[in-house]
């Protein structure tokens, strides 16, 4: 379906975000790509949860560098638009046919500002060219202030909640806030149902 509802959208770049700790965010990102990747669309899988990161896990991957190294170099972006290929093979990781990750890196001083930053937009518009999707799994929204600096920045934004563990009111206030911000919800996912 996210195919389908991204090519009627013109969607590129989704942000799968929760309003709190633990409710499946970082799984439903990785399924996601993985699923889109098996339809034989070229995938980036950005862990953009700078503080508490877990797609490298879900790889089996040292997350020694990746987004946050990126980032702070202003340099790093531009050289990637330049270098193209180049970049890609010395940042991101294969970690399956037509799937590609980029690790969040060592914790940056101010991680909500890196999302916030021209470097990010700069990064963000370079991958468009590489790439059918840009996933992008971002902290907890109503926890830190990272994915809401974001969500302006991407195509769409997919809620994710849990069934036994979300409560109501926050999955409310995350939606208003993203909108307020320029966020465009195009979906939910309810764990746990």
């Amino acid at each position: 379906r996210i195919a389908r509802l991204a090519s009627q959208l013109d969607i590129n770049s989704i942000m799968v975000v929760s309003a709190g700790v633990g409710e499946g965010k970082s799984t439903t990102a990785a399924n996601l790509a993985v699923v889109l990747a098996e339809t034989g669309k070229d995938v980036l899988l950005v862990s953009a949860d700078l503080r508490r990161p877990r797609v490298h896990q879900f790889f089996g991957l040292a997350n020694k560098s990746g987004l946050s190294d990126v980032l702070a170099d202003g340099t790093a972006a531009k050289r990637q638009g330049a270098a193209g290929q180049a970049q890609k093979a010395s940042e991101l990781w294969s970690v399956a046919p037509n799937l590609w990750v980029i690790l969040s890196g060592p914790l940056p001083p101010h991680p909500s500002a890196l999302m916030d930053s021209d470097a990010m937009r700069q990064f963000l518009k370079e991958q468009r060219d590489l790439f059918d999707f840009i996933i992008l799994d971002c902290p907890p929204a109503l926890v830190v202030a990272d994915a809401m600096a974001l969500a302006p920045l991407a195509d769409a934004v997919l809620v994710v909640a849990d069934a036994k563990e979300s409560d109501r009111e926050a999955v409310s206030r995350l939606r208003e806030e993203l909108e307020q911000v320029g966020g465009r919800i195009v979906g939910a996912v309810l764990n746990r149902s």
